[in-house]
């Protein structure tokens, strides 16, 4: 923080000597920049524009079409650099108290309505659809890389909901990443269309790394959740940890799904589903309202499922392709398989009874 705002400092008494120059040469008088504080008044040649209001903070702009504004508290940087960027700490409510505001080639970018919080943005964000914003709490990073790309941490203009020292990272075009209604949750997603959100609860991790990966950790504004982890790594893999506590999902591959804790209308806690293949599926905890603790759904194969839930220390584990093993509903239950174009249920049930991965709504939905 003490950088930036030396930085802009300095930046800003170069500026207001350039700008001030009566005859200055030619080029730059083609320049589009603008410099504003509450000790210098606001500068600016060409398209660029910004303002400033209150002491102790600054607003650049550098670039055709940039803007940069700060506003409703002390010692904000708002910093827009390369054409058609946007940045800016003033709150809608409230004050914004040490934010850093950073936006890079067109990109938007948003730390407001809290203290200490930084929103860098970087590549082609046209509205507030998408760039990085950091609003509504305070000691949240937002990072959001790439065309498209839309970061979000803070309680996003809900004020009633508490969220501190989150951190949301999005890298690649048209990614997503939250990171929100809590403390200390942290969301990375990399990748075009990838996804990540850790939210309603605290410590919760969410990563997904691909083409199209998806994860999800975390509860409800109504049911908390905390200390989950959702990793999805590949193409269109999708992972969820959550309605519940310390619960683990890791789906690997392409088109692979994982799912722990409560699932549904159920509440699990202390569960791990891990799926590593192709169209395979694991899911460990809850459908309904019964409490689903430690149970442990693993494949390791292409087209296999592995189910374990609706109760307590159930062990369902694949390895082989296209099997199905479930374990549960009951307790203390295992459905091991080692091998391909293979079924087996613990307790024994019918096929029809038997929960499949189209029957299941995926964590995408969520």
């Amino acid at each position: 923080m003490t950088g930036f705002l030396l930085a802009g400092g300095v930046l800003g008494a170069v500026a207001a000597s350039a700008l001030a120059t009566s005859v200055a040469p030619a080029p730059a008088q083609a320049l589009d920049a603008c410099f504003s504080s509450a000790l210098t008044g606001t500068l600016k040649t060409g398209s660029a524009s910004c303002s400033s209001t209150g002491p102790l903070q600054w607003a650049i702009a550098i670039g055709a079409n940039t803007y940069a504004e700060v506003a409703g508290g002390l010692f904000n940087l708002a910093l827009a650099v390369g054409d058609n960027s946007l940045a800016y700490t003033t709150p809608y409510v409230g004050g914004s108290y040490f934010n850093i505001a950073t936006a890079a080639a067109g990109g938007y970018a948003q730390a407001s309505d809290g203290v200490f919080q930084i929103a860098t943005a970087v590549g082609s964000q046209p509205d507030e659809n998408s760039g990085a914003f950091a609003t509504y709490g305070a000691f949240g990073v937002a990072r959001a890389i790439g065309h498209n790309a839309w970061a979000q941490t803070g309680a996003g203009g809900n004020l009633e909901r508490v969220s501190a020292f989150n951190i949301a990272r999005a890298v690649g075009d048209t990614s997503t990443a939250f990171a929100q209604f809590g403390f200390g949750n942290s969301s990375r997603a990399f990748g075009p269309g990838s996804y990540a959100a850790a939210y309603d609860g605290n410590g919760n991790i969410a990563r997904a790394l691909g083409n199209g990966a998806q994860s999800n950790a975390g509860g409800s504004p109504t049911a908390p959740a905390s200390f989950n982890i959702a990793r999805a790594l590949g193409t269109s893999t999708d992972a969820y940890a959550g309605t519940g506590d310390f619960n683990i999902a890791s789906a690997l591959g392409t088109a692979v799904k994982a799912q722990a804790g409560g699932i549904d209308t159920g509440r699990g806690s202390f569960n791990i589903a891990r799926a590593v293949g192709s169209n395979s599926y694991a899911d460990a905890g809850a459908f309904d309202a019964t409490e689903s603790v430690l149970n442990i759904a693993s494949v390791i194969g292409d087209g296999s499922a592995a189910s374990a839930g609706i109760g307590s220390l159930n062990t369902a584990r694949v390895f082989g392709n296209t099997s199905v093993a479930q374990a549960g509903p009951g307790s203390g239950r295992r459905a091991i398989i080692v091998g391909s174009n293979q079924t087996k249920d613990d307790p024994p049930q019918s096929a029809s009874s038997r929960r499949t991965v189209a029957s299941v709504r995926s964590a995408s939905q969520r």
